[in-house]
């Protein structure tokens, strides 16, 4: 009934009480099934740096290649490579140096990673003690539903919707409609449409919103008759439908929330008075655009914020105690949350990672980051994305959730291929296989 007054008054009485459920069971838009590991593309292009003049080297590695203002749809036929300019990652890092309490590493660099496709960021020098700090990124770098709820325009909306729909699924769909928005900000600024960029603008700008930036791949950017050819009588054919399903339904509730924000952007409507009399505003609404017509450019965009929320996301551990003056990080959580880490989402997944982080209570919340073990020049950093052996997270999962089987090798140019062929082959990694007994 909650949910059914909710839909009411966004005027959207066509959505059902049964086609509006977030379906925790699904476990992709259910935050619990975040881990407090970065979830992002194994065989993604990734690049990081330390200051200013490692900034130059990094610019030599990779050739620019721009992010694309604007899609109108998100999937693609066919796997096209488009890395993304170096120098939008110097603009990352000298935005995130810019926030109080950021520490970056003196010896990280980038390079090719050995691992997989793309780029990894390694150690330039010896590191010979575990628990050395490599990186500390603040709270205020990190986008989280914190932003979302307290954003002005949107804000009391979210709440709402959260409220309504409940924290499992909410949270991560008002998150993923906050990002997909300040995205279409980021590239209003660009075109001189709008005064102030997105607080998060040199992040977002390097995130993967469409294929194949930084090699960045997953079915919601494939396109229905991909789908229906490579996925039918697999393991992942259920999730992957409902996960595109709910997405969708996502992107449609979200329109009627941000959607008109968007067209004022434009100049295609003009922004409401803080102070209407009724009949003013009713005047004024009679000639807003319909709220069931996506705005252009908002599918992509929401399509492209559950991506990087799926492949990149650390669970949100907001402490509620602490011991020992702040001193020990041992605290209670919510689950519920998840956010973002710039930087740290860059590093490559391994089983064996070298690398270790918590969220600092004495730092302010900062996500604090350490030599797991001792590190010798030419390491590259890896983190655990998940446990490659949880029986809830078979490597079929990886794919769905992820984008990348653990442990498929291939470069840039054949990975794809290789695991269209294992989906045709009906590989076991894909399809339960039987024998006769």
């Amino acid at each position: 009934n909650a949910i059914y007054s909710y839909i009411h008054q966004l005027n959207t009485p066509h959505l059902t009480l049964a086609n509006m459920h977030w379906h925790p069971s699904a476990a992709f838009l259910s935050a619990s099934f975040v881990t407090t590991h970065p979830c992002h593309n194994h065989h993604s292009a990734k690049t990081n740096t330390q200051h200013q003049r490692q900034c130059s080297s990094l610019a030599a590695t990779t050739p620019p290649t721009a992010i694309p203002e604007e899609t109108t749809a998100a999937s693609s036929s066919s796997f096209v490579s488009k890395p993304v300019d170096p120098a939008l990652y110097n603009d990352l890092l000298m935005w995130v140096l810019q926030q109080d309490g950021a520490f970056v590493h003196e010896a990280l660099s980038i390079q090719p990673s050995t691992s997989g496709s793309g780029y990894g960021i390694y150690v330039t020098q010896d590191i010979p003690d575990k628990d050395t700090l490599l990186l500390q990124i603040p709270r205020s770098a990190c986008v989280t539903l914190d932003n979302a709820l307290q954003d002005e325009t949107s804000g009391k909306v979210f709440a709402k919707l959260i409220e309504s729909a409940g924290a499992t699924g909410g949270n991560t769909v008002c998150l993923a409609g906050y990002l997909a928005r300040e995205r279409l900000r980021n590239l209003e600024y660009q075109k001189g449409n709008v005064k102030e960029d997105s607080q998060f603008g040199p992040y977002l700008a390097t995130l993967p919103w469409e294929r194949g930036i930084n090699n960045q791949e997953h079915v919601l950017f494939w396109s229905p008759d991909k789908i229906d050819e490579l996925l039918p009588g697999t393991m992942c054919y259920e999730e992957v439908v409902d996960l595109r399903g709910e997405v969708e339904l996502a992107a449609t509730i979200l329109n009627r929330i941000i959607g008109r924000t968007i067209l004022e952007w434009r100049g295609i409507v003009a922004p409401k008075p803080a102070f209407q009399w009724p009949w003013e505003a009713a005047q004024s609404a009679a000639k807003d655009p319909d709220p069931t017509v996506m705005v252009n450019g908002w599918l992509p965009a929401v399509q492209g914020a559950f991506v990087t929320l799926l492949t990149r996301a650390f669970q949100d551990r907001a402490s509620t105690t602490s011991t020992n003056n702040g001193q020990d990080d041992r605290t209670d959580f919510d689950d519920e949350r998840e956010k973002l880490v710039p930087i740290l989402d860059l590093l490559q997944h391994s089983e064996t990672p070298n690398i270790q982080h918590v969220m600092s209570s004495a730092a302010q919340g900062a996500v604090v980051v350490t030599s797991a073990t001792p590190l010798q020049a030419g390491d590259e950093l890896f983190n655990q994305y998940r446990s490659e052996l949880e029986e809830s997270m078979p490597y079929h999962r990886f794919f769905s959730r992820f984008g990348f089987v653990p442990g498929l090798s291939g470069n840039d140019a054949t990975y794809n291929d290789d695991l269209e062929q294992l989906l045709r082959d009906k590989s076991s990694i894909f399809v339960a296989q039987t024998r006769e007994v």
